[in-house]
């Protein structure tokens, strides 16, 4: 932690890239960090974390994929098994509440919804693999809109500071979790994103983005 007890979010996405060579989970009522090796023998691959609010932290492995998924889970992150043949570590860091990334985009009208995952790998080759993350996000009560509003499933994107969704398909919704899911093709850091219905039916009558608007 810096002096101000925050870390930035690239302090953060710093810290996720450079961990590895060590099984490490902590655990906490405000974030959950895991790093694994994926293979950890006897058959168990580890596939990613998720997290429950007031209860905390737990690593998603083969086998007990179906009984977290179908949990009550505030936010998880599991990548597609053949994403991770090769890999010597999974890293990723679920935060609970990111107020460090509430007011991050100045640029769109984009606002964050839900907890933050951040994810990365660490491999011992410079081989090419594709990546398929599965998101699972609620949206937390204090960052509920008093609007309607268009969820989607978003990435941070450091470069331009604002948050983006390429790569990321639409967010679902499931009814009977009261969550909404999606998938993105590469790693980073992701969450439930939201914009006003409004400027979305606008966005598809006129062909502007809302960065445009």
């Amino acid at each position: 932690k810096n002096q101000t007890n925050t870390l930035s979010i690239n302090e953060i996405d710093d810290i996720v890239n450079n961990l590895g060579g060590i099984n490490l989970t902590i655990n906490s009522n405000t974030s959950f960090v895991s790093v694994q090796q994926p293979d950890q023998g006897n058959d168990i691959i580890v596939l990613g974390t998720s997290y429950k609010r007031g209860i905390g932290g737990s690593i998603v492995d083969t086998t007990n994929r179906e009984n977290i998924t179908k949990s009550s889970i505030s936010a998880a992150a599991i990548i597609n098994i053949k994403s991770l043949s090769g890999l010597i570590s999974l890293n990723m860091i679920i935060i609970d509440k990111p107020s460090m990334y509430e007011n991050a985009d100045i640029l769109t009208n984009r606002t964050i919804a839900s907890s933050v995952v951040v994810a990365t790998i660490r491999k011992n080759d410079t081989l090419f693999r594709s990546i398929n993350i599965t998101l699972y996000f609620k949206v937390l009560e204090e960052y509920t809109p008093n609007i309607s509003a268009k969820y989607s499933c978003a990435f941070f994107d450091t470069n331009n500071s604002q948050w983006n969704e390429s790569g990321c398909t639409d967010a679902r919704y499931s009814s009977h979790y009261g969550r909404y899911e999606c998938s993105c093709n590469h790693l980073t850091s992701f969450a439930l994103i939201w914009l006003p219905q409004s400027l979305t039916t606008f966005n598809q009558t006129n062909a502007f983005n809302a960065q445009d608007i």
